[in-house]
């Protein structure tokens, strides 16, 4: 075997040598941070956060609905005079604003909705 032979092999060794080390280690890591998924208490936790999402997700929708009653109640069917329709502007709610909590209604809405 020549030198540069042996110089190619050693050098290869010495590469290859961490890299085998690196892969074996992040391997153990890996099964162990996989295993701990399936553990009871991640189970539950995540059986929880779906409960509390279909909760809030249910709540949302109910205030939506309610607030939408309002205001089809709210609003006035048929063609309106330009005094009528100053009162109905100024009472409502402008699109960029967010909605206020349902019990938190303007005077035109909360006259209608008790």
């Amino acid at each position: 075997m020549s030198l540069r032979t042996r110089l190619i092999a050693a050098l290869l060794a010495l590469a290859l040598l961490p890299t085998a080390v690196f892969t074996l280690f992040t391997l153990v890591e890996l099964d162990r941070a996989t295993q701990g998924w399936f553990r009871p208490g991640v189970d539950r936790a995540l059986q929880s956060a779906q409960q509390l999402s279909r909760t809030a997700l249910s709540r949302m929708e109910a205030t939506a609905r309610a607030q939408a009653s309002a205001w089809t109640h709210a609003v006035p069917t048929g063609r309106l005079d330009p005094a009528s329709r100053t009162l109905v502007r100024e009472a409502w709610i402008p699109s960029w604003q967010p909605l206020p909590p349902f019990p938190v209604l303007r005077p035109a809405c909360r006259a209608y909705c008790g």
